[in-house]
């Protein structure tokens, strides 16, 4: 079959196949020609296979009652060409997602502890991983699906009407991106609760500061009275003061009544006067 080849000046002339590979010289301007193979025509990627199991509507007509109660009905699921380094930095990834969560729920934990006791500390952190578990949990399963590409959520009925409108790899993608928002919710909740115990007022300060002014060793009360009635003076002045100070506090009869004994243990030799 002979070979049509083309010359800078636009002429075009048939080589014979033994020429194949040689350059000759162009019969019309003398210009040298490379005798090469036509290109191979690349061939039109083929469309995917239709839905084996007709259109949506065509299986509706078909069986509505089933149509209902299944879904629509779709082929296989078919991974993408996934290669085991790429699913390794997807495994990291969302290992690293829950090194986070633990990370924010353990530090939560730590700062509250330390500033508000053992209780608070682990009421704080059950509620951050508490309130900000339904997202999270949402988030780690389409992500995980998505990622992986289980087949488990693909060929469930949410799945097959994914694939059925995207494809099979739009509804990974489409999975994935649900997923994203919810995280970032459940993150967001946990960092909430975490700066509550960074920033948080101790809720318990109030309920024992009576007792913790008449337990204050450096306190001008404590000190030796040089002056007997100058002493006691200032004393009633500051107890007075205390007491204004406190006042919502010591209307709880419970309150002022620890007040009191606290006062009465620190000055034994001495009259505390009555509110």
């Amino acid at each position: 079959m002979p070979l049509i080849v083309e010359c800078r000046c636009r002429q075009r002339f048939s080589a014979p196949d033994h020429l194949l590979g040689a350059v000759i010289p162009c019969p019309a301007c003398g210009a040298p020609i490379s005798v090469a193979p036509p290109p191979a025509s690349v061939p039109f990627a083929a469309a995917p296979p239709p839905n084996p199991h007709g259109t949506a509507s065509q299986q509706f007509r078909r069986n509505p009652f089933w149509y209902f109660l299944r879904g629509v009905e779709t082929a296989e699921y078919q991974p993408g060409q996934t290669s085991p380094a790429a699913r390794t930095a997807q495994k990291l990834v969302l290992a690293s997602l829950a090194m986070l969560v633990l990370g924010l729920s353990l530090l939560t934990f730590s700062i509250a502890t330390v500033r508000f006791g053992l209780g608070l500390g682990l009421l704080m952190a059950v509620m951050g991983l508490g309130i900000a578990f339904v997202p999270l949990l949402f988030g780690f399963y389409f992500l995980t699906a998505g990622l992986l590409e289980w087949q488990f959520l693909m060929m469930s009925r949410k799945g097959r009407g994914v694939r059925y409108l995207f494809g099979d790899q739009g509804a990974r993608w489409f999975f994935i991106a649900v997923a994203c928002p919810a995280l970032l919710i459940g993150l967001g909740i946990q960092v909430v609760v975490l700066a509550g115990a960074i920033l948080g007022r101790d809720p318990n300060r109030d309920r024992h500061a009576p007792a913790q002014f008449a337990a204050d060793p450096e306190h001008e009360f404590h000190r030796p009275a040089l002056q007997g009635a100058e002493f006691e003076r200032i004393r009633e002045q500051r107890i007075e003061e205390h007491r204004r100070e406190f006042a919502d506090i010591l209307k709880d009869p419970e309150m002022a009544a620890e007040f009191e004994k606290s006062l009465r243990e620190q000055f034994p030799d001495r009259k505390v006067p009555s509110p």
